[in-house]
């Protein structure tokens, strides 16, 4: 019978050992790795839909900064107001008003006022109502009353006027 050496035969056993562990490591390793790159490819899209959002948000502030310095943007407001021209009695009618106003466009507006132009006998005569700052999709409740000293109410206008701008 061939002797074995058992220092040979010892350090071929320990080297399959060796290369049994580095596979199961080189395997583990793998599957880690394979993980990681779906974790940071999930996060990769989801920061680049962010970034196109953010992108989007900036070509829309932009465009209402440029369209509003070139005076072509009106701020969306909404009015549900009722009106009544009453009797007097320092002056001989008033404006009543009562209702909502809401801001119904997805950016803050400022230095928001409702123009009334009041159309008496014998003149014009502008009063506004300040509200102030308004916040997308706000809405607030007015009641006013405005009067004029250049006669008697025949009819009025409405403008609700604002700016993207403080």
């Amino acid at each position: 019978m061939p002797k074995i050496n058992v220092k040979l035969f010892a350090a071929v056993v320990a080297a399959l050992i060796l290369a049994v562990t580095l596979t199961g490591i080189s395997q583990n390793q793998n599957a880690i790795l394979s993980a990681n790159k779906d974790e940071l490819a999930k996060k990769l899209e989801n920061t680049t839909h962010e970034l196109e959002a953010l992108k989007k948000n900036y070509t829309d502030l932009m465009d209402i900064f440029v369209g509003n310095l070139k005076g072509e943007l009106n701020p969306q407001i909404q009015t549900r107001l009722g009106v009544k021209i009453m009797p007097g009695q320092r002056y001989p009618n008033y404006l009543w008003v009562t209702g909502e106003v809401e801001n119904v466009g997805n950016f803050t507006l400022y230095n928001v006022r409702l123009r009334y132009t009041l159309y008496p006998t014998n003149s014009t005569d502008v009063k506004e109502d300040i509200i102030g700052t308004m916040h997308a999709h706000q809405i607030v409740t007015r009641r006013y009353t405005t009067y004029t000293s250049l006669g008697e109410i025949t009819s009025w206008t409405l403008d609700p006027v604002a700016t993207y701008e403080p």
